[in-house]
C-alpha cells in the first residue's frame, strides 16, 4: 500500500517529462536543433517517432530537401538517432511504425539494418495494419529503391486484397515509386492492378460528376 502514492508520484513525473519533451520537439527552432535533441535526450519510442516525423516535415520545407536530408543524415547526431530508432522499432504501434518509416523515406535513409528491421516489423503487424498503412509502408520501401525483399509478396497480397479501399493519391504514389524500379522488381507485379484500380476510380469520379438523367 505504501508503494501506491510513490507510484502515483512517479507517473506524474513521467507525464511531466513527456509533456516537456513533446513541447521541446514541437518548438525546436530548426532541423539541427531538433536532431541534437533527438540524439542527446532519452526519448520513449512514441516521442522518437513524433520527432522523426517533424524532422522529415521540416526538411521537406527546405529549398533542396534531398541535399539537406543527405547532409543531416550523414552526421553523428543522426547516427545516434538511428541506433535509438532501431532499438525502438519493436515498441512502435501500427500508426507510429507507418509514420516513422515514411519519415525515413522522406529523409532518404537507406540503412540496410534499419530497413530490414522495419520490414520484419511491418510483416509481423500485417494483421493490424490497414490496407492504407501497408500501402504507405510499401511506398516507403519502394521509394528508397528497395527492388527485392523476401517479405514483399506478403505486403503486396495485403495491399491487393483491399486495393479498392485505397485513395487515388496513394495509388499514384505507389505507381510513381514502383515504376522507376523496373520490371525486374518484385513489387512491379502490382503495377497492372494499380493501373486498373486508378482507371476504375477515375470512371467513378467522372460518373459522380455527371448530372442525373431527366
Amino acid at each position: 500500500e505504501r508503494l501506491v502514492p510513490a507510484l502515483a508520484v512517479l507517473r506524474e513525473q513521467q507525464a511531466h517529462v513527456g509533456e516537456t519533451l513533446r513541447a521541446q520537439i514541437s518548438s525546436a527552432a530548426d532541423e539541427r536543433s531538433l536532431l541534437s535533441l533527438m540524439a542527446e535526450r532519452p526519448l520513449p519510442a512514441s516521442l522518437l517517432c513524433d520527432a522523426l516525423v517533424r524532422l522529415a516535415a521540416l526538411v521537406q520545407d527546405c529549398p533542396d530537401p534531398d541535399a539537406w536530408a543527405a547532409s543531416l543524415t550523414a552526421g553523428p547526431d543522426f547516427a545516434a538517432v538511428a541506433v535509438k530508432l532501431y532499438d525502438a522499432i519493436e515498441l512502435l504501434e501500427a500508426a507510429q511504425l507507418r509514420d516513422s518509416l515514411c519519415a525515413l523515406a522522406a529523409l532518404r535513409v537507406r540503412d540496410p539494418r534499419t530497413l530490414i528491421a522495419y520490414m520484419e516489423r511491418v510483416v509481423s503487424m500485417l494483421h493490424v495494419l490497414t490496407a492504407s498503412d501497408t500501402a504507405r509502408c510499401l511506398w516507403a520501401f519502394c521509394s528508397l529503391g528497395l527492388a527485392q525483399a523476401p517479405a514483399y509478396h506478403k505486403m503486396m497480397r495485403a495491399v491487393d486484397k483491399k486495393m479498392d479501399s485505397l485513395q487515388p493519391d496513394l495509388l499514384c504514389q505507389l505507381l510513381r515509386a514502383i515504376v522507376p524500379l523496373g520490371r525486374a522488381a518484385a513489387c512491379s507485379r502490382l503495377l497492372p492492378r494499380l493501373a486498373l484500380q486508378l482507371a476504375a476510380k477515375a470512371r467513378e469520379t467522372a460518373q459522380q460528376g455527371r448530372p442525373a438523367p431527366p
